[in-house]
Parts: structure tokens; sequence; C-alpha cells
């Protein structure tokens, strides 16, 4: 082929083209490298999940404990706000 292509480019007086130097796979090594490749791309997903569902997890126990934190001062108030409202209450001499 190579030789007809050579042929060719002398009589049309065209200029040849240069060979390469690759060298090409067979129809089993591109599914490999296909596969190799489609399998790096899934495990740069999953690394890159895993470590959106760690921020995730972090962001939520942040969440978790201020939501905790809130709870614990709305009881001190409340607890403050009895004990107020019960003094008060105790020297009026008045029952609820």
């Amino acid at each position: 082929m190579m030789a007809m292509q050579t042929i060719t480019a002398e009589i049309l007086q065209m200029d040849r083209g240069v060979s390469s130097d690759k060298q090409h796979l067979t129809a089993q090594q591109y599914k490999s490298f296909a596969e190799k490749a489609k399998l790096k791309q899934l495990e740069e997903e999953r690394i890159r999940k895993e470590k959106q569902m760690k921020e995730e997890l972090e962001h939520l126990k942040v969440s978790k404990a201020r939501k905790e934190a809130a709870i614990e001062s709305a009881k001190t108030i409340s607890d403050g706000i009895k004990g107020f409202f019960g003094q008060f209450q105790g020297q009026t001499g008045k029952s609820p």
C-alpha cells in the first residue's frame, strides 16, 4: 500500500507524506486501554464523592452540635424564667 502511494505521488508530482512511528493497537489492546481509562475515571469519581461525603458529614456534625447547644441554652433560659417567676409568685403570696 505504501509503495502505491509513493508511485501515485511521483506520477502526480505531489509531496509524499512522512510515515508515522506510531504503533497501532489491536482491537483487544484498544478495549483494554479504554477499560483502564474508564476504571481510572470511575476511581477518581469515587474519591471525589467520598471526599464530598466526608465534608457533608462534618457539616452535619457541626450543625448537630450547634442545635444541641441552642437547645441547652433554651433550657437554661427557660429554667431561669421559671425560677424568676417562682420567686416572684412566692413574694406576692399568690398561687399560679
